[in-house]
């Protein structure tokens, strides 16, 4: 486990809402106290769908889903790039035939160009990774989606120094990278797992 206990927004963290309804209502909760969600995780199907959600205290609009399809979460994008917002956090849960998303997007105010890939097979993922990263973009947000086998991406294009991006790991691999990337001086920026798989992002504070 890693935490920056450097100051930062007031927040709140929930910690395993069982089910879309549990989670709704940690959301309006939090969004009726000023609260608005930052990043948000979700694994399980159906009833058994946990959600662990960040929650800060901050400037400008956002906007959030969950329970969607991934055609609904394409067309989620479309809206958010029209009205001026980026995605932030996106997490994938459900079962690998029938795939849910839990999204966050913000306000876009320096117009940072991105884009996103979806269910990319794992077999396809690295040459994804090299275009997108030879075409200036980064990851910001890897998700693994249910069974381990595919990934869902937000890229980025802007600069925020040194970062390192790992995929396909297992959870002796993901600590040998920790291990490695914090003696660098590196710290981890998004972390995900899925059926034993792990990917992670690694960045400077």
């Amino acid at each position: 486990m890693f935490s920056d206990n450097r100051p930062g927004p007031d927040w709140h963290l929930t910690v395993t809402a069982r089910g879309e309804a549990a989670y709704q209502g940690a959301f309006d909760k939090f969004t009726a106290m000023g609260y608005q969600p930052t990043m948000v995780t979700a694994t399980g199907s159906g009833p058994d769908a946990t959600f662990t959600a960040i929650w800060e205290k901050k400037a400008g609009r956002g906007t959030a889903r969950h329970g969607i399809d991934t055609g609904q979460f394409s067309a989620a994008n479309l809206n958010a790039r029209r009205d001026g917002y980026i995605p932030v956090s996106v997490n994938v849960y459900g079962t690998s035939s029938s795939p849910r998303m839990v999204a966050v997007w913000a306000e876009n105010p320096s117009r940072v160009s991105w884009t996103v890939t979806t269910s990319v097979p794992a077999s396809e993922y690295q040459r994804v990774f090299d275009a997108r990263v030879s075409a200036g973009y980064r990851p910001s947000v890897i998700a693994v989606e249910p069974g381990g086998m595919s990934y869902t991406t937000i890229w980025r294009n802007d600069k925020i120094g040194r970062w390192y991006a790992f995929h396909g790991m297992s959870a002796a691999q993901y600590q040998a990278r920790f291990d490695e990337m914090t003696a660098k001086g590196l710290y981890p920026a998004w972390i995900d797992m899925e059926n034993g798989v792990y990917a992670a992002i690694f960045g400077a504070r």
